[in-house]
């Protein structure tokens, strides 16, 4: 049986039924978020506890970029002093890790738990249980993070070469200061937004009509299209409560050791990030059921005691 109706929402009952979910089935969402994502997560703060232990370092290494923005090799050695107080080989390795191999699993497994609760389908009892449904998945999930990674960066490294063609052209330019930063912001905002909110539906795409690889690409742009707008508001929204939430729980632990806030702050990340996976799936469907009818053929499929194959 389906715990929530399926219906067009809006970005306020995205949210809602976000966290109606995460109560209801939170040893499972913790499982994932918390005991898996949450302890490579945790490893890598405790590598970094020795740097950049307070936000005056950071302010302070800033300042200094600034003052010496004019100056090349001052700068040089500050971005030098900067990546050695911040990046560690180990550091670098377990984040490496976590994004390839972790990340996929937390999200696979989230994105499947919504999925079955919504739709009806299979609902294991323990957290184990959504543990194996996921692990068939597990390479062909990793398969699509890569591909998302490939595609976003690709993204990027298009927009830095435009950057520095437009610098060029606008050095040799008489337009105001202004004006060039405006024609800048409207070309690279609008690109990383559309990025982001891509990536939201990117993984729920894959995962929910088993277009794993590459094979999602065009998809997910559909869905994009279909509701940018709605999937903007609520990625920002959800990025606003998210980062509000953990705000409040950091500040509240400032007065820790380091040690002790980097390992809080890993179980933190693990305990508010799962919200965003849960609204992204809830996007996704809700597109569908707008755009393509799909409660309709998931009610004609349980009257029938079908199942609908790949969503």
């Amino acid at each position: 049986m389906q715990d929530f109706s399926l219906e067009p929402m809006g970005v306020g009952m995205l949210i809602d039924r976000s966290f109606k979910i995460y109560r209801s089935n939170f040893r499972s969402v913790i499982f994932f978020s918390l005991l898996i994502g949450g302890t490579f997560t945790m490893i890598t703060s405790l590598i970094n506890v020795n740097r950049m232990q307070s936000t005056q370092t950071l302010w302070s290494i800033f300042s200094e970029l600034v003052y010496n923005f004019e100056n090349p090799q001052n700068l040089i050695e500050e971005i030098s002093n900067l990546n050695a107080n911040t990046i560690s080989p180990r550091s670098w390795v377990v984040s490496s890790l976590n994004s390839v191999f972790i990340q996929p699993l937390v999200t696979g497994g989230l994105t499947l738990l919504v999925f079955n609760i919504c739709t009806g389908r299979e609902r294991p009892e323990t957290p184990v249980g959504w543990f194996n449904l996921v692990k068939p998945l597990y390479s062909k999930i990793i398969g699509s993070q890569l591909a998302l990674s490939v595609i976003t960066l690709g993204i990027y490294f298009a927009l830095i070469l435009l950057v520095i063609i437009l610098s060029l052209l606008f050095a040799f330019s008489s337009l105001p200061d202004f004006l060039v930063f405006i024609v800048m912001l409207a070309l690279l905002l609008p690109s990383v937004l559309g990025t982001t909110v891509y990536s939201m539906l990117a993984l729920p795409v894959a995962i929910a009509e088993e277009r794993f690889g590459f094979k999602f690409i065009k998809r997910a742009f559909q869905l994009l299209f279909l509701r940018f707008w709605k999937s903007l508001g609520l990625m920002l929204a959800t990025t606003t409560l998210v980062s509000i939430i953990s705000s409040v729980f950091r500040m509240a632990l400032a007065f820790l050791p380091p040690i002790f806030r980097a390992v809080l702050d890993a179980m933190i990340s693990g305990l508010v990030s799962p919200v965003s996976v849960i609204a992204s799936v809830l996007l996704y469907l809700d597109i569908r059921i707008s755009k393509e009818g799909y409660d309709l053929e998931l009610r004609n499929a349980m009257l029938n005691n079908q199942t609908v194959g790949p969503l």
